[in-house]
């Protein structure tokens, strides 16, 4: 375990920093998301436009010339295998997006997915064979995805494989045949993994995962997820916890699912799960294009640490870890292996990007993020674990103030917004803000949270509001009274969507403990909550239902969890963030909470974003939001703030 205390002592000789400003810290990245070409000549960036969103760029690696290759803006995209064209989503209204190319020669961009009010999704190319895509598209039924094949010459489009309806995953073989897929049960909820031949012949349960044996990820329905197949296509890599608890890489026999070999063991933590320049996460599995083996995985316990399967490969990843500071990934490669591109991410730096040079074992950085954030002194992110009331162990995250003494110090619990996602080692903007402004932030990865296996996440179900995923959050902010570093009178809770309910909750159900709170498009219902899951979630929705608990509990239940039916017992002032189009969480019940507040002679704050839904994505509310955050814990806890400021182009009401 850090200590703490004496890690502050080191601080507390040194001036207490200048005040970061909000706009720094909030900042977009000037560049993100670099991928490296084929060849390895040149690098495929994101950058920031003055209209917002970001741009397509270009670096040759061999000459100092970076130009745009698109005037719209672009969302994620992905290089063809020959190098000529660029891949790419760009939002089309709503949830809507569509896919486009751009020729590098001819700097042609076309609509591949020209149909009005369809998304397109699940996007996958040949390693080798660039003439033709695979893509989700919900033509037929706007409840479900479909994949069809398009001629990247000519943008001719045709179905390819139609969803029974409870697909949520395709993945093709590597001469882009659809071979496998994952689908997930609505009755309940458990996973299998089907595979065929070929295009023609029937599809074959191989494997099945039930609810119980089922980890979460974003991009999967959960139990076992599909990893690819080898280039012989007589392999199908695949990511499991089943009979174990935590995850393990499988290699199956795609015509039988019999276990051909079990790749890796169990480590620490679940393999991890990292985003992909497509958006959708992907395994933290290195392999080479072929998948005829893998170099190494990933997992994260408290930091990502990677474990190098092939032992040829273990120079590779000692000259990448000593060249830059913080933890890091291989984005892409070149054709040939001999290129990689980095990603270095750290708690008190901006990320960094490299290319990596094998043969050589050179590095040259490319570009930073958010190179403004050099110039500022942000506080060191520590990891550390504690003993939750029935002696489970959790892994939290502390983050102390520079320049003071860890004793007594006003803290701010700040839950992580996903129920099953988790906190990472990491630059978080709120984080550093709340540290600045002289708050201990106290993060907590609480039961539920993935990384940690099967029996973590299971204990969980039926947790929210009181059971353990709350009592895991309670836990941790005593620990760090008991360890004398927070003020028992000075804890605030402040958290986003799930994060949001988990401090409505922590209002409502353990009231003596926080003098103040902080909700954004937090759901104070739980029942309205699971009702208005979008219908194209599908099976999805009876996942969420067990997770909850509603499957073997009445809708008492429902009420007992839901703050929105306990604002008698919340005493502490409240500030409430919230966009006027949310699905998911009624303003009505919003305005009741807040109502109800004042007339007991409380402090309530409802301030509300017409042109936001389910979060606070444009970049001016959420600026605006948190300068109205900061005012309210500084009166509240005692901190320092930034003069908060109406900012230009929100549309900020209060109620």
């Amino acid at each position: 375990m850090p200590n703490f205390v004496a890690l502050a002592l080191v601080c507390s000789a040194r001036d207490l920093p200048p005040l970061i400003p909000r706009e720094a810290l909030f900042a977009s990245p000037e560049r993100k998301a670099p991928q490296i070409s084929p060849d390895g000549q040149t690098i495929a960036y994101l950058r920031q436009r003055k209209e917002g969103g970001y741009n397509l760029w270009l670096r040759s690696l061999t000459r100092d010339a970076d130009h745009a290759i698109s005037r719209d803006a672009v969302a994620f995209y992905t290089w063809s295998a020959d190098g000529k064209r660029i891949l790419f989503f760009k939002p089309a209204g709503g949830q809507t997006q569509h896919l486009y190319s751009i020729d590098l020669g001819t700097r042609l961009t076309r609509d591949l997915t020209p149909f009005e009010g369809v998304r397109a999704r699940n996007l996958i190319t040949a390693p080798k064979d660039a003439g033709e895509a695979l893509i989700g598209l919900d033509l037929r039924d706007p409840n479900v995805s479909d994949m069809y094949r398009i001629d990247l010459e000519t943008g001719a489009l045709k179905l390819d494989t139609a969803n029974p309806g409870d697909v949520l995953s395709w993945n093709a073989d590597q001469r882009l045949n659809i071979r496998a897929c994952s689908a997930l049960n609505p009755e309940d909820a458990s996973t299998a993994i089907r595979t065929r031949s070929s295009a023609s012949a029937p599809w074959k349960t191989i494997f099945k995962a039930p609810f119980e044996e089922s980890l979460e990820t974003a991009q999967e329905p959960g139990g076992t997820s599909i990893v690819g197949f080898d280039s012989s296509s007589r392999s199908l890599f695949v990511v499991s916890a089943k009979g174990t608890d935590r995850s393990r890489l499988l290699r199956l026999d795609p015509s039988t699912g019999r276990i051909r070999e079990e790749v890796t063991k169990t480590y620490g933590a679940d393999i991890e799960i990292l985003p992909d320049p497509l958006g959708a996460p992907r395994f933290a599995v290195l392999a080479d294009p072929d998948l005829k083996h893998v170099e190494a995985v990933g997992y994260n316990y408290q930091k990502l640490e990677w474990k190098v399967i092939d032992p040829a490969y273990r120079a590779d990843f000692d000259a990448i870890a000593k060249f830059h500071d913080g933890i890091f990934r291989i984005l892409n490669r070149d054709a040939e292996d001999r290129k990689w591109l980095i990603e270095y991410t750290s708690d008190t730096a901006p990320t960094a990007y490299s290319v990596y040079d094998r043969t050589t074992k050179d590095s040259t950085l490319l570009f930073e993020d958010r190179p403004g954030l050099r110039q500022y002194a942000l506080a060191p992110v520590q990891p550390f674990s504690l003993r939750a009331r029935d002696d489970t162990k959790l892994i939290a995250y502390l983050t102390l103030p520079n320049g003071v003494e860890a004793k007594k110090l006003p803290l701010v619990l700040y839950p992580h917004p996903a129920a099953w996602g988790r906190d990472r080692w990491q630059f978080d903007p709120v984080v550093q803000l709340l540290a600045n402004r002289g708050y201990a932030v106290l993060q907590v990865n609480a039961r539920g949270s993935t990384g940690y296996g099967l029996k973590f996440l299971n204990d969980a179900n039926g947790g929210w509001g009181l059971g353990a995923m709350q009592n895991d959050l309670t836990d941790a902010v005593h620990w760090v009274i008991a360890h004398g570093i927070a003020d028992p009178a000075r804890i605030a809770v402040l958290g986003g969507q799930y994060g949001g309910y988990a401090a409505l909750a922590g209002l409502a159900f353990t009231p003596e403990l926080y003098c103040c709170g902080v909700d954004m498009v937090g759901a104070s219902d739980v029942g309205t909550l699971l009702d208005s899951l979008p219908e194209e979630w599908g099976p999805v929705r009876t996942r969420w239902i067990k997770r909850v608990g509603l499957d073997s509990r009445g809708v008492d239940f429902i009420r007992r969890i839901s703050p929105l039916y306990h604002v008698t017992e919340m005493h502490a002032p409240l500030l409430i963030g919230q966009g006027a189009n949310d699905p998911r969480v009624k303003l009505t019940h919003l305005e009741h909470i807040v109502g109800e507040l004042r007339k007991m002679g409380g402090q309530a704050t409802l301030v509300v974003y017409p042109d936001e839904a389910n979060g606070l994505h444009r970049p001016e509310n959420n600026l605006d939001f948190f300068g109205r955050a900061e005012e309210f814990l500084a009166k509240y806890l005692g901190g320092r703030s930034e003069p908060f400021q109406e900012v230009a182009g929100s549309s900020a009401q209060l109620h």
